[in-house]
């Protein structure tokens, strides 16, 4: 069997690998990092950039997008789909 893990990173995006510090990307480099869309507009950790508060849109977007990497992953020939919701809490490590 095989399977595929889908996540949404919401406010934890756009930061380092967890094996690089697991930090926000540094400023100076714009392009090195995209908005983040959560929750809310509060941060994951003080001192890391605030998303934005998704919008009805958004979610919407979020949800097709799940469904869309879903029958992606069955055409591909994925035995499993996990739905990973479990990092990106706020202050989780």
């Amino acid at each position: 069997p095989s399977g595929n893990q889908l996540n949404f990173a919401g406010g934890k995006g756009a930061t380092q690998r967890t094996w690089e510090g697991n930090a926000p990307l540094p400023e100076p480099r714009p392009q090195a990092f995209w908005e983040t869309i959560g929750p809310s507009a509060i941060p994951m950790r003080e001192g890391w950039r605030a998303p934005r508060a998704a919008t009805m849109e958004d979610l919407d977007r979020i949800v097709e997008g799940f469904a869309a990497a879903a029958r992606r992953s069955v055409a591909a020939g994925f035995d499993l789909i996990e739905l990973h919701g479990g990092d990106g809490a706020r202050g989780d490590p």
